[in-house]
């Protein structure tokens, strides 16, 4: 597979399959209160399924929570709705017990367990200053805005399963910053700090907040697209790889050119039954890049330069 090499060239924006429509408010859930607090849950697919096991798309580590506790519907209006589904110790909404399917409203508490505390909203801005306490939490890094390995593990963990059990899409696409170290021998590290800040607001702008992006190592970044099939993730893949090369990077009075590789892996895929032997293939295939070329993506031996 290849693609036109022009960094000036219009390409699509890409949007993940049962993303919120352009116009409509974004519905999130943030946890107030329980073992994860402060992390926010974007709702962006017509259902999903709170609980403790691992049939539960949002997964709560609380004791008082059932295996599937309850489920957050959201209609093709906007209307969001919970319905607890038979859990031990049922699901309260400003207090109230839920009984059958209930409608949320902009700041309600939805509590469920020993100890969690749930705020449903549409507020961006609360969401932005929450961002922050995932900041001073360690769950993202400063320096890049992205999120950090052990985020990136559990959320994979969560993703590949519900792909699996719904058979839908899922890419991970792992990124490399082509001769960074020589970069930092060169130039030292304050001024690869910056490539990497400058990198990651690239990147940034190209998902549109649409895609997990996390940092894994020094130079070293992934992509966890939910459902995103593996041509999709493919033209993402390059279309961030010529944002990055568009243009150099000025590092105050020094002009930096900077290079990506990549690699993808997309499900399904016979015979990977693990979120690790699903990032292995990712990351075999990043080593061929690494090794063979610069610049490029690599998606099962196809090359875009």
């Amino acid at each position: 597979m290849t693609s036109p090499d022009d960094p000036g060239s219009t390409k699509p924006h890409h949007v993940a399959v049962g993303a919120t429509p352009p116009g409509r408010p974004t519905a999130y859930l943030i946890v107030l209160q329980g073992a994860t607090a402060g992390q926010v849950v974007k709702l962006d697919r017509p259902s999903c399924v709170i609980g403790r096991g691992d049939r539960a798309d949002f997964r709560l580590p609380d004791l008082g929570i059932s295996g599937t506790h309850a489920v957050i519907r959201v209609a093709s209006d906007g209307q969001v709705s919970i319905q607890d589904l038979h859990s031990t110790n049922g699901t309260r909404v400003n207090d109230e017990r839920v009984d059958g399917t209930q409608k949320l409203d902009d700041g309600d508490k939805i509590s469920m367990g020993a100890t969690t505390i749930l705020k449903f909203t549409f507020d961006d801005a609360l969401k932005n200053s929450l961002q922050q306490h995932l900041v001073d939490s360690g769950r993202i890094d400063a320096l890049t805005g992205a999120y950090r390995e052990k985020y990136f593990r559990e959320s994979l963990q969560a993703e590949f399963a519900y792909a699996n059990r719904h058979l839908t899409a899922l890419s991970v696409v792992l990124i490399s910053i082509d001769h960074f170290q020589a970069l930092v021998d060169e130039h030292g590290d304050a001024r690869a700090d910056q490539v990497l800040v400058e990198f990651s607001r690239r990147v940034r702008d190209v998902l549109h907040d649409q895609h997990l992006f996390a940092r894994l190592g020094h130079r070293t970044f992934a992509l966890l697209c939910r459902a995103l099939p593996s041509a999709e993730a493919f033209a993402l893949a390059d279309e961030i790889r010529l944002a990055v090369a568009a243009v150099p990077v000025d590092l105050g009075g020094l002009s930096v050119q900077i290079t990506i590789s990549a690699s993808l892996a997309s499900l399904p895929l016979p015979g990977i039954d693990s979120p690790n032997a699903f990032l292995r293939i990712a990351d075999i295939g990043l080593h061929d890049a690494k090794v063979t070329h610069n610049c490029v993506v690599t998606n099962e031996g196809n090359l875009a330069r």
